[in-house]
């Protein structure tokens, strides 16, 4: 699998989105629950992203692809 350099925006994101669920959530089992389907879309969908990447044919098609997953990580508000 490609390396797309998406960790540490992911694990900014987990940060927030596990803060929300504890905050909100009766128990810490019922909180975990919510984080972890609040943040599978998420993961799955940059899991996605970096197999087009390696899956590319060649150059051009290569940066088109890593254009869109940037596009798609500077325009997707994460998950609170």
């Amino acid at each position: 699998m490609v390396h797309i350099a998406s960790g540490g925006t992911l694990g900014i994101e987990d940060a927030g989105a596990l803060r929300a669920a504890l905050a909100e959530a009766p128990d810490t089992g019922t909180a975990l629950v919510r984080y972890e389907e609040a943040r599978m879309a998420g993961f799955d969908r940059v899991r996605a992203f970096s197999l087009d990447l390696e899956r590319a044919s060649d150059a051009a098609e290569y940066a088109q692809r890593w254009a869109q997953f940037s596009h798609w990580m500077l325009t997707t508000a994460p998950v609170a």
